[in-house]
């Protein structure tokens, strides 16, 4: 089932106000897809949420407004370094 909402931007992210949420297979994909199409991901996205079950991102089309993604799968822990 798809997740879909409408949310008020907080903070200074762009000078629209309104943020649409939309469920994506794969945040890191769909980041490049966006980004491939003009889009620019906003600084501190993707993030897990709290629990680390399910990630979120915020991309700004090339006209500014923002869309944010929602995914039940949540972003690769990151590598551990070499010892």
């Amino acid at each position: 089932m798809a997740v879909a909402t409408l949310r008020t931007a907080e903070g200074k992210i762009s000078p629209f106000n309104g943020v649409v949420y939309v469920q994506v297979p794969d945040i890191l994909a769909s980041c490049k897809k966006a980004m491939e199409l003009g889009g620019k991901i906003v600084p501190g996205f993707p993030f897990n949420l709290p629990g680390g079950i399910r990630a979120i991102a915020l991309v700004l089309d090339p006209a500014g407004h923002p869309i944010g993604m929602y995914s039940r799968t949540p972003l690769p822990a990151p590598p551990h370094p070499a010892k």
